[in-house]
């Protein structure tokens, strides 16, 4: 099974790990400030958190976990190393102070000597087996002097903190704005985030911690980079300057109607470094980057530019966390900045993304390297003080497609003080004032602006001037006037390029592509018309051409759906308009040759005793993709009245056969009519040619021969020269022993053969198993309707005189397997079964299912039956009394295969822990193995007993797959433990092991029983109207009846729980 792994954003220390110290412990001084841990992996959906610190108790190094938000916890245990493959490790169990905090006592005995970067690993143990996990807590530990930890509160630099705010001057700029807001900001919706960080950097090395942002940016890939290991932290920021333009030198701010106006942009820049540059503290590569602050007050947006990009390992991604210091974290967006032209990086931020927060914001600089390690840059802060209360939006115009004057229009740079709900754009022609106005709802893009796309085909195809306005809707319901724009449409009248491709000369096919597709009037179908020129028009064809995804248009044409014609093709272009005309664009022409051959015809085997002759199709090319070859055959006494359709059968030799008789025409004599088609694979018929012949016939009564020879138990029966003026409906064979008169008399109707013949296969086991003399007589049904004999002939016949056997082979878990031979006979054979303990009482008669030539077989389970000892099984052969055939014993010791139910949160084995995992958490799979184990052998086996077995003898049980076990893992266990193992393939199969009292491991997904993405592993045992009884290892609650079509329709998708393609796996012995 697997369990699911949860990541979270974690504490400030966690994520942006590059910026802060670990908190440094020694023998003499242990004191670091507290960190807030949470849980990255949990059995249920809570969410854990708890506090973390080091500090000194009676002059002894501890850490202390306070404020643990978990209920019900028994235990707390705290691993702690310094080694990667924790060779080093020690679990300690934290004793309760009377505060409520745990506390442990660490004790450098337990670990390597010259460790000095040690992780805490916390385990929480709650009842009911649940162990929760949380984030790790890493630390320095030496025997040195002590070194006092830094805060990781946020702060500012003390650069920054000196900087003073520069005056902005102001820019007077005009948009359409009809109406005045009449309410403050309305938040949007905010990210998912961690508490707030510092910007000092830290020198000390930082443990790697996987996190996921939710990274804003373009539409590229947006999952984390893989967890690596981080670079060195870096200097603190050492420099920033600000820079304020506008339109004129003096500072202003203009009121004009309660609208006021800002200074336009302001520019920051951060340096990192003694220079503007960035090195490695500890490697000495360098790490460059220069943070750039292009902040715009009127709209409450800034645009940060990252330059100086480089890193040892080189850079592919730039991340800018950006928050305000509003909220701490509540607020945090992760940037992926966008790389631009001149090999800087950009990301805008607007407020709106950020709760419509004012003040001071932070910017953290991060990398991702070749190597995916995600390094930490450096950081600044900025600060918004917007004053504008108007709705805002820029409108640009770019053209869409030049053929066809269709434009965008995009919405960028927006401000909404009161909210925005959505974008309309009405859009208008010159042409005709507005009676082709439009109004679009623009979509939101990836990168906040709002876009909509202008067709010509919405607005009469007029071309000239276009107007489009710019209006919001508020959150209030108020629309509001934001700005207006024109642009120029022209179009092309009308246009297409027709293309010939893929002009398969073995197979007469060809494409035609077209495009450039455009008009004036808009294109609603492109029409193609083909035919071939060697007999005129007379196979054109109108294809309605694909439009594919590039915009062209495409059309296959095949010489079969043309007649098969060959040389000049000729293709011309049609456009279906908007307004429904019917408009001519183009041309072309193609060379079509196809070395295909359509078969040659014969007639064979004239047989003028019978009047019937074969057709023979020969030189059929198989590559011309031919399903099937049809022959209408018809005489010309009567036009086409007994016209038949004959399917020719393919022959050994390739060629292609079909038969045919008077008899299917009504008997008429003279001239026959046989033409030839083509099924093509794509269904369509296609006549190819014909040919005729004279057909005599010289009978006039029925006849028919029959011929015998031996099988095994009997004969078989073969009429050829089947013949009736007026037709054969039916051949029907009685047959008889002489012994016994007529008493074992039976009709047989004969099977028509591929050849015409007709034939009957006898077994004598259904005439009692007679030897000696054998009567046959042949009767044709007409069809007239009457019933007439054609002839008669006898055969000797020597019955197998072998008395019937019977063995039988124990399947496991009391399952046996019955087989019979030479039990011949009509009716069905009966079993009945039944133990010596309490005589008869526990008889059950069972149905052995028949496997032919006398053979039958049955499948039993001593489940079923109460006794042990001596097992009694008699056969009769059942038609209209019991025949008693054979019978046979054999010995059973035992009955009773109940497995006891065992839960893996057991308080005995539960909190057993194998690897990172323990068995409360990840043992479904060995608890399904033990029950079925201890209920097969008779055996106690435990949780622990299987788990340890995998654990330390495999690799499939909380190793390389995680938590959980595979379906590998399974079959293993199962084995060593005296099972036998079998993969279930089909709800067929399941139901038939559960009636057989067979225990089914079955792995399932999403369900009641557990919740997507994580597996479990359930115990199934019986059958009963469709349901089947499930042991679930983890919730005793949910153990019951359940539909066996349930379990089937939620099986696990995991590939890892797959065992010989199957999630069901009978265990037996």
């Amino acid at each position: 099974m697997r369990y699911s792994s949860k990541f979270i954003l974690l504490s400030s220390t966690m994520i942006l790990g590059a910026f802060v110290n670990s908190p440094v412990i020694s023998a003499d001084q242990l004191t670091a400030e507290k960190v807030s841990l949470k849980t990255v992996e949990t059995a249920t959906t809570e969410r854990i958190t708890a506090d973390i610190q080091a500090s000194l108790l009676d002059g002894k190094p501890i850490l202390r976990l306070s404020n643990v938000s978990a209920k019900g916890v028994q235990a707390v245990k705290i691993t702690i190393s310094s080694k990667s493959d924790d060779s080093d490790k020690h679990t300690y169990t934290a004793e309760l102070d009377k505060d409520g905090s745990y506390v442990v006592k660490l004790d450098r005995t337990f670990h390597d000597k010259t460790g000095k970067n040690f992780k805490a690993k916390v385990a929480l143990e709650r009842s009911q087996g649940i162990t929760d996990f949380l984030s790790d807590y890493p630390f320095i530990w030496t025997d040195e002097e002590p070194v006092n930890a830094e805060s990781t509160e946020p702060t500012k630099t003390t650069t920054e903190a000196a900087l003073a705010e520069t005056s902005s001057s102001s820019v007077e700029t005009t948009q359409t704005s009809p109406t005045e807001p009449t309410t403050t900001p309305a938040p949007t919706e905010t990210a998912t985030t961690s508490s707030a960080i510092s910007t000092e950097q830290a020198s000390a090395r930082q443990e790697t911690k996987e996190i996921k942002p939710d990274i804003k940016g373009d539409s590229e890939d947006k999952e984390n980079p893989e967890s690596t290991e981080p670079a060195q932290s870096t200097t603190p920021v050492q420099a920033k300057s600000t820079t304020s333009t506008a339109s004129s030198s003096q500072a202003t701010t203009k009121e004009d109607k309660n609208r006021t106006e800002t200074p336009s942009t302001v520019t920051e820049t951060a340096y990192f470094g003694t220079e503007p540059i960035l090195r490695n503290a500890t490697s000495g590569l360098q790490t460059t980057g220069t943070l750039t602050v292009v902040k715009n007050q009127q709209t409450g947006s800034f645009e940060v530019t990252v330059s100086n990009v480089d890193s040892a390992d080189g850079v592919e991604e730039v991340l800018l966390p950006i928050w305000s210091a509003a909220g701490g974290q509540d607020d945090i967006n992760w940037y992926r900045a966008k790389k631009q032209a001149d090999n800087t990086f950009k990301a805008m931020v607007s407020i709106s993304d950020h709760k419509n927060d004012l003040g001071e914001y932070y910017i953290h600089l991060y990398y991702i390297d070749r190597k995916k390690k995600l390094i930490g840059v450096g950081g600044t802060t900025t600060t918004i003080s917007k004053t504008a209360t108007q709705p805002t939006g820029k409108m640009t115009i770019t053209t869409a497609n030049a053929v066809t004057g269709a434009f965008d229009v995009v919405v960028s740079d927006i401000y909404a003080p009161n909210g925005l709900k959505e974008v309309l754009i009405p859009v208008w022609s010159d042409q005709g004032g507005q009676d082709d106005i439009h109004w679009y709802n623009a979509t939101k893009q990836m990168d906040g602006s709002y876009k909509i796309t202008v067709d010509p085909a919405n607005h009469k195809n007029n071309q000239g001037i276009y107007h489009a306005h710019l209006y919001f809707r508020q959150n209030d319901g108020q629309l509001k006037g934001i700005s207006t724009a024109k642009t120029t449409v022209k179009t092309v009248p009308l246009s297409g390029k027709i293309t010939i491709t893929n002009n398969n000369q073995v197979t007469g096919s060809f494409d035609i592509l077209v495009t450039e597709v455009a008009s004036q009037a808009g294109v609603s179908e492109v029409l193609v018309p083909v035919w071939g020129e060697t007999n005129g028009q007379n196979d054109i064809r109108w294809y309605n051409a694909a439009r594919q995804s590039d915009g062209s248009y495409k059309v296959s044409v095949k010489s079969s759906d043309h007649q098969f014609e060959t040389g000049t093709y000729h293709a011309h272009l049609y456009y279906r308009q908007s307004n429904g005309q019917l408009k001519g664009v183009g041309g072309t022409q193609t060379l079509v040759k196809s070395n295909t051959s359509l078969g040659k015809l014969t007639i064979t085997n004239q047989n003028k005793q019978t009047g019937s002759f074969d057709v023979t199709i020969t030189d059929v090319n198989p590559g011309y993709g031919v399903s099937e070859i049809l022959l209408p055959t018809w005489s010309d006494k009567s036009g086409q009245d007994d016209i038949q359709w004959y399917r020719a059968e393919k022959q050994a030799d390739g060629s292609y056969k079909a038969s045919i008789s008077i008899s299917n025409h009504k008997f008429d004599t003279g001239t026959y009519h046989v033409h030839y088609y083509h099924r093509t694979a794509d269904g369509q018929l296609k006549g190819i040619g014909g040919i005729q012949t004279t057909v005599e016939a010289s009978a006039t009564q029925p006849t028919g021969h029959i011929s015998v020879s031996k099988n095994n138990n009997g004969f078989d029966v073969v009429i050829s020269g089947v013949y009736a003026p007026s037709g054969v409906k039916e051949v029907s064979v009685p047959i008889w022993s002489e012994a016994g008169g007529q008493d074992d008399i039976r009709w047989y109707t004969a099977t028509k053969q591929a050849d015409g013949n007709y034939s009957v296969s006898v077994n004598l086991a259904n005439h009692n198993n007679t030897s000696g003399k054998y009567n046959i007589h042949l009767y044709y049904r007409l069809n007239s309707g009457q019933f007439v004999g054609v002839g008669g002939t006898t055969t000797q016949a020597t019955a197998q005189t072998v008395a019937a056997t019977m063995s039988t082979s124990y399947q496991g878990t009391g399952q046996y397997t019955v087989d019979f031979a030479n039990i011949y006979g009509q009716g069905r054979v009966n079993v009945a079964i039944w133990s010596d303990t309490g005589g008869q009482d526990d008889l059950i008669w069972y149905v052995a299912q028949s496997l032919g030539n006398g053979r039958y077989q049955l499948n039993f389970n001593v489940q079923n039956h109460s006794g042990i000892g001596t097992y009694h099984i008699h056969a009769y052969l059942t038609n209209s009394q019991n025949v008693f055939q054979t019978s046979g014993t054999i010995q059973v010791a035992r009955t009773n295969y109940t497995a006891p139910y065992y839960s893996q949160n057991d308080g005995r084995w539960g909190g057993i822990v194998y690897g990172q995992y323990s068995v409360s958490y990840s043992g479904c799979v060995p608890t399904a193995v033990a029950m079925a184990a201890t209920g097969i052998t008779g055996r106690t086996i435990t949780p622990n007993d299987v788990a340890s077995y995998l654990y330390y003898n495999t690799q499939e049980f909380n190793r390389i797959h995680g938590a959980g076990t595979t379906g590998t893992g399974l079959v293993q266990a199962a084995n060593h433990f005296g099972l036998r193992a079998t993969a279930l393939h089909g709800q067929n199969a399941l139901i038939n092991a559960l009636q057989n009292g067979q225990f089914v491991a079955a792995a399932v997904g999403h369900s009641v029983f557990v919740k997507s993405p994580a597996t479990h592993q359930l115990l199934l045992k019986g059958y009963q109207n469709g349901k089947t009884y499930v042991m679930d290892p983890y919730t005793p609650s949910m153990n019951g009846w359940y539909d066996v079509s349930y379990l089937t329709s939620v099986p696990s998708n995991w590939s890892g729980d797959l065992y010989q393609g199957s999630v069901f796996i009978q265990l037996s012995e």
